[in-house]
């Protein structure tokens, strides 16, 4: 009986000690938006049971110095574990620019925008020459009541961010003062299928 309580000890340790097989990897302590540039007080640590594979996109303490300086290209939310693939070095080409609009929340889906949302941006000439898409399928980076109100009540004013391209943001330049600008929360919609662009003066395909 002896023995076989000392086999059935040894038995539950060595499970114990697998169960114990986790990995360091860095998580996101504030939300991070595209465009970024990396910084140590960003990042903690947590431990976590992770295979080879996805370890691999993952960052560990270790490797977070060689990043310091990196843009971050996507979306973070505190929390979330850093991926590889969400960061590029600063002379990347896929970082993204960022450009704030903006635009009544009546015209915002009632303000109920958010980071992480996907939107489209429609203009409307103020002398009524001609209409068109600004922005499609764009991420929000971060939303701003300027007003005094709550964010998602009544008429307020907002101001959206948004990553966009260089014609996107030229495109919003435009629209700014020659157009009435109306928000289309696009988050998992499918894609608009022919864009008729706003030019300043009026649409063209």
């Amino acid at each position: 009986m002896v023995v076989a309580g000392l086999l059935g000890l040894l038995l539950s340790l060595s499970v114990l000690r697998r169960a114990d097989t986790t990995v360091p990897v860095v998580t996101v302590t504030r939300d991070v938006v595209p465009g970024t540039r990396l910084r140590p007080e960003m990042f903690g640590t947590t431990r976590i049971h992770a295979d080879q594979r996805l370890l691999t996109n993952l960052v560990t303490p270790d490797r977070l110095e060689a990043l310091r300086g990196s843009i971050v290209l996507a979306s973070f939310r505190a929390g979330d574990l850093l991926q590889r693939s969400g960061v590029g070095s600063a002379s990347t080409r896929r970082a993204a620019r960022a450009v704030s609009f903006p635009v009544d929340s009546s015209l915002a889906v009632g303000g109920e925008v958010a980071p992480g949302d996907r939107l489209d941006l429609l203009a409307s000439a103020h002398d009524g020459s001609g209409s068109g898409y600004v922005l499609v399928a764009v991420d929000v980076l971060a939303v701003h009541a300027t007003g005094s109100g709550p964010l998602r009540g009544g008429d307020g004013p907002l101001s959206i961010t948004v990553a966009v391209d260089a014609a996107g943001a030229q495109r919003v330049a435009a629209g700014l003062h020659s157009a009435d600008l109306l928000v289309v929360r696009s988050t998992g919609a499918v894609a608009v299928p022919s864009v008729q662009w706003f030019s300043g003066g009026g649409g063209h395909g």
